[in-house]
């Protein structure tokens, strides 16, 4: 990730990116350094583990687990 930018934040911004799409998603959690939560609007959720990942490597796992 770029210098200066947390995961908290970058996932804050991600969140908001996938819930303009129409996969449902409501919004993403960092729930530990190593794992992000994706909420979906009808309350199912999914975990994924984004350990040692870069900025992209961030968006392609989550976006690989998204429905």
């Amino acid at each position: 990730m770029k210098a200066g930018v947390t995961k908290e934040r970058f996932i804050e911004k991600y969140s908001e990116l996938l819930f303009m799409t129409r996969e449902g998603v409501s919004h993403l959690e960092l729930q530990d350094a190593e794992t992000v939560v994706i909420h979906y609007k009808d309350g199912y959720k999914r975990k994924v583990n984004i350990a040692a990942d870069s900025g992209m490597a961030i968006i392609r796992d989550v976006a690989r687990h998204v429905q």
